[in-house]
């Protein structure tokens, strides 16, 4: 869009950077003479219930609230006491601030009233347009040159101050957040509705792999019957992960052995991880070691995610958040792979757990117990080609929204760094 959108009459040099050339009638200022920059703070230690009240009048932000939220902060998980809120740093609705830890550089502006901790930076003496100021936080340029974006870009009040600002008169700073609230909103519903298809796709793909695997040809239901796994494991082949000692953190070494997570069966990817024993350690831990074709499921916490092993995985052992499944014969693994994604085994799995959001796996003995079909193996490859054909067609679609939403919020914020360095003239279009 930005290119059918005129550009200003006359453009001067800004001598910085990100910014680059900026309109003739423009000026700048580093961002501590507009406003001190000032830090939230925390009541300790933060686990200390008395902080804390459901009926507080402060809500406490969160990494996690704020990463949550697109532009306004509007609810958080929890709420402070008045002896909380008296330690820590309340803002008011209207408010912005900026996250410098976790999701570093996300910027927010309050909706209700709220404390902030020590992850946080605002802006008390900020008296222009909070929007404007949040679209320039929002196009990451202001950025460039402290560090990588994420965890690793290195924020404090110091760097965040010394951030160089363009300054549009106050009649054109509105014009550009006028002009971003319309054409963000316009895009930002294409994402949601791509997403909304993405998420579609997905449960379309699921159900098809649930019926493929549960329903013969003729449409009846399990014709060849349904067998615990117990039956269906070769000798010893369940292995939960390591308790208590066997692991403790002097245990790990900067190389060696490699240690296998959860995150490697939730993300389904062998290469995640740095923990490492050393060869020494790994002699008296053979009956955790990880082979090729085992399928590691996690089981605490987000259970059931599952993922078979690679023929190049490293070799390693898995920790206690995991579980070494091996099958026999019966069942073959192109089969397996389609079997165990199947929303039937996860809901099994789920249904035989504790706790609340995040359970746990009751134990070996009741995973034993989950059922699955078993046809015979000619029946079973059929499946396993009728499935990859079937998800061929899904994946495409899926990967063609992806791409969508991709190319979407590239178009979002090459519109909103064009606007706030003046790139583009939207005064007349705001």
């Amino acid at each position: 869009m930005s290119s059918c959108i005129p550009t200003y009459g006359e453009y001067k040099p800004s001598g910085i950077e990100w910014l680059g050339e900026i309109p003739k009638h423009w000026s700048t200022s580093q961002l501590k003479w507009i406003t001190p920059v000032k830090r939230g703070a925390s009541p300790r230690p933060i686990d200390d219930m008395k902080y804390f009240d459901v009926s507080g009048e402060y809500a406490w932000v969160r990494i996690s609230d704020v990463s949550s939220s697109n532009v306004y902060l509007e609810t958080t998980e929890e709420r402070l006491s008045d002896l909380g809120s008296s330690l820590s740093v309340k803002i008011e609705p209207g408010e912005l601030f900026l996250s410098i830890a976790g999701s570093v550089g996300k910027a927010c502006i309050s909706k209700i009233k709220a404390c902030i901790h020590d992850g946080f930076v605002y802006f008390p003496l900020f008296i222009g347009n909070k929007k404007w100021l949040y679209y320039i936080f929002d196009a990451k340029l202001p950025f460039g040159g402290l560090g990588k974006l994420g965890t690793q870009l290195n924020l404090n009040t110091d760097t965040v101050g010394s951030i160089y600002l363009p300054l549009p008169p106050n009649d054109e700073l509105d014009s550009i957040s006028l002009f971003l609230d319309r054409e963000t909103a316009k895009i930002d519903e294409l994402i949601q509705k791509q997403e909304r298809l993405i998420e579609l796709i997905e449960e379309n793909r699921s159900a098809t792999i649930d019926h493929v695997v549960l329903n013969c040809n003729d449409g009846t239901q399990s014709k060849w019957g349904m067998k615990k796994i117990k039956y269906l494991l070769k000798r010893n082949g369940i292995v939960r992960g390591p308790f208590g000692g066997d692991l403790k953190k002097e245990t790990f070494v900067n190389s060696g052995v490699k240690v296998y997570e959860q995150k490697n069966a939730i993300y389904q990817d062998c290469n995640l991880g740095d923990s490492f024993i050393s060869e020494e350690k790994f002699q008296g831990m053979h009956r955790f070691e990880v082979i090729a074709d085992d399928y590691l499921m996690s089981c605490s916490g987000t259970i059931g995610k599952i993922y078979r092993v690679p023929a190049n995985a490293a070799k390693g052992i898995i920790n206690q958040a995991l579980m070494i499944i091996r099958f026999n014969e019966t069942l073959s693994k192109s089969y397996l792979d389609w079997v165990l994604a199947a929303n039937f085994f996860k809901s099994q799995i789920l249904d035989n757990s504790q706790g609340g959001a995040m359970k746990n796996l009751v134990g070996i003995d009741i995973f034993k117990g989950i059922s699955l079909p078993v046809p015979p193996l000619s029946e079973q490859r059929k499946i396993a080609t009728l499935l990859e054909k079937k998800m061929g067609t899904f994946d495409r679609l899926a990967s063609k929204a992806k791409q969508s939403v991709e190319l979407l919020k590239e178009r979002r914020a090459s519109l909103i760094s064009s606007a706030v360095t003046g790139k583009i003239d939207v005064r007349e279009l705001a």
